[in-house]
Parts: structure tokens; sequence; C-alpha cells
């Protein structure tokens, strides 16, 4: 599940829109779409669970159940509100202007292209298999890799999106429980989070594999110039008020599957 959320922050890049005179709202659902914002939070939930280990579940057939319940219950339009309101509120529209600049470029929509597909169980599988890919790539590209990861903050981010699930499982079990919220309250978090997640140099190999398998496709140059745009102020700003909208959306993802986790026991109506 940890290695999931450091490939999640290393994938998610958005874009905006600023024209004069038209709606905020519809440039940011625009904004969202072109970037490959939009597929990749219509893929939270099973994202989430494909992460689950084995032996999270009893049997297959109760596995099978709890996706169902949690395919059912998840509502990705809701989530999508979650990241538009959050970049709304946090982003101001002249770096959401220089943002859209790039990704209306040649090079930016060829970009939300790769991020609209990050998050497809084949890639996914690629990542897992791509350290033979990443000790073929040479120094100088590894050196763009890692202008990216830092610019985006993906270590860091790590742990706060996966504090994110830890919280949200937690709540969505506790409900599903009966139990009050409260007690959830009262568990150090902090705690769990270093239980699960990997050490340091872990995350970084992470979150250099899924940028490799990502960008394959771009040359040396247009990777080049990605990292220029991702180190520029209105990218970094946009940056942050994505991952704020993020982080909502990952824990009501592990809050639903937390409950569906919960509910697959019940008889079936």
């Amino acid at each position: 599940m940890h290695g999931k959320a450091a490939m999640l922050v290393s994938m998610i890049l958005v874009v905006g829109n600023h024209v004069q005179g038209e709606d905020q709202h519809v440039l940011l659902s625009r904004a969202l779409k072109i970037s490959g914002m939009s597929s990749q939070i219509k893929a939270l939930d099973q994202t989430l669970f494909s992460s689950l280990p084995a032996d999270a579940f009893s049997d297959s057939k109760t596995r099978n159940r709890a996706e169902k319940v949690l395919t059912k219950a998840a509502d990705q339009e809701a989530l999508l509100a979650l990241v538009h309101d959050s970049v709304k509120q946090d982003f101001d529209g002249e770096s959401l202007e220089k943002v859209l600049e790039f990704y209306n470029s040649r090079l930016g929509q060829k970009v939300g292209r790769l991020h609209g597909t990050a998050l497809a169980p084949s890639l996914l599988r690629n990542i897992r298999e791509g350290r033979k890919a990443v000790a073929s790539l040479d120094e100088a590209r590894l050196t763009i890799l890692r202008r990216i990861i830092r610019s985006q903050r993906l270590i860091e981010s790590n742990t706060e999106l996966l504090r994110s699930v830890v919280w949200g499982l937690l709540e969505g079990f506790s409900a599903a429980s009966g139990n009050p919220s409260e007690s959830t309250t009262e568990i150090d978090l902090t705690a769990i989070v270093r239980a699960v997640a990997f050490p340091r140099n872990r995350t970084e190999d992470i979150a250099m594999l899924a940028l490799a398998n990502t960008y394959q496709s771009l040359s040396d140059k247009e990777l080049e110039e990605l990292a220029s745009y991702q180190e520029s102020g209105a990218a970094a700003r946009f940056q942050a008020a994505v991952h704020n909208g993020i982080k909502t959306a990952l824990y009501q993802t592990a809050k639903t599957l937390g409950k569906s986790i919960n509910n697959v026991g019940e008889p079936t109506p």
C-alpha cells in the first residue's frame, strides 16, 4: 500500500487554465481532465484495493465481495470535486495560467496522456519489475529524474499520503464496527506509518521506478524541459494545492475501503 502511495505522488502532476471572463469551475474541470488527473482519481479505489496483501482476506470469494462493495460505494465524481475544490481554494489564477501554458504545449499534452494511464494495472506491474530498466539508464537521465523527485517533494509527500490512507482505513473499519470514531483518534498514527512505510531510500527507489516507467517515452530533451517546468514556482504552488486535494481523496477512498473490508463478513442482502 505504501509503495502505491509513493507511486501515486510521483504521477500526480496537474494543470490549469486561466482565460479572462471564463468560468473558473469550467477551467479547473478542464485542467483536471487534460492533465490525466481525472483518470487517476477514478482509479484510486482499484489502486488501493489491489495494493492490499493477499492475506488481507480469508479467501478469494471474500476478496471479490469486498471489491464489489468498494466499487459500488466509491463516488468518483465526489473525489474529483474534492480535488477541484482544493485547487480552487489554494491556487491563484496567474500561476494557473502558467501551468496551463505548459500542458497546452506539445510536450505538455504528451505528458498529460502519460499521466492518464499511469495507474493502469499493466503499468503498475512494470513498476514492480522495473529495477532493470532503471539500472540501464545513464547518469544524465537519472539526474533529471532526481530533480523532478526533489521539485515535487515526493519523499515527504509520500509520508503524508500514507498517513491519510492509514487514517482512512482505521476510521472506515471503526465506523463499520460500530465503535465510536473518537477511539481511532487516540491511535498514534505516526507510529503506525513508521511501522508500515518503506525506509527513505526504498521510497526513493519506488519514486524513481515510477517516474522512469511513466516517462520512458520522453526524450532526454523532453525530460529536461519537464524538469525545468516542475522546478518553476507556478508548478510548485499548483502541485501543493493538488496534493491537499489528493490527501482528502485518498482518506475518503481508504475510509470506504475500510468499511468494505469490515462489511464483507455480513450476509449478502
